[in-house]
């Protein structure tokens, strides 16, 4: 639900993140992972609860969910250092935005673990550099352009129709991005070198 809207007087843009949750969740279940791991901070919170919403439509699949004080990189690389020193199993990270997701595939690299060979790691937000790590970053495109390209229609509307009153709420639907960094999982008990 988004903050905007509430507010009564006021169009509202927003991503859908249950459903770019739903098909991060079920392309690495195909993949065979049933040990996934959410990584966010404090402000990601609400990507938090999709998650554990898309998991839970997965029999099988476990979930964790850590959260840093820290944030971006450092963010991964905190959570990833706490998830393998807790001992839990885990073959898949998804992560609340790609800097996340590029300081835990930092940390995994340094502790052993190789991507997607030992662990899959996916992101949200397809930043520019995602594509450009050393193992292309899977990610959830939260498609700010076409975001973009509804608001300046919304905007056009109103200025150009003073009687053009409707306020809306639209749900823009985000692509999962297939990169290098998700893979089949292997055995909980082979996931470090």
């Amino acid at each position: 639900v988004s903050l905007f809207s509430q507010v009564a007087d006021c169009d509202c843009i927003d991503t859908d993140m249950n459903y770019a949750m739903t098909e991060a969740v079920s392309a690495l279940y195909d993949l065979g992972h049933r040990h996934i791991v959410f990584l966010g901070e404090a402000l990601t919170r609400s990507k938090a609860v999709c998650f554990q919403n898309a998991i839970k439509a997965k029999k099988d699949c476990f979930a964790t969910v850590l959260e840093s004080s820290l944030r971006f990189e450092q963010a991964g690389a905190d959570c990833i250092c706490r998830l393998i020193d807790s001992g839990a199993p885990f073959t898949a990270v998804i992560c609340a935005y790609d800097n996340i997701a590029i300081g835990a595939m930092k940390q995994l690299q340094k502790a052993g673990y190789r991507i997607p060979a030992d662990v899959s790691v996916v992101g949200i937000n397809n930043i520019g550099t995602s594509s450009f790590t050393e193992t292309s970053l899977t990610t959830i495109d939260i498609t700010p352009d076409d975001i973009c390209s509804i608001l300046w229609g919304l905007m056009e509307n109103k200025l150009s129709n003073k009687h053009f009153r409707v306020r809306q709420n639209i749900v823009v639907k985000p692509r999962l991005i297939l990169r290098e960094s998700i893979g089949n999982a292997k055995e909980i008990s082979d996931t470090r070198k």
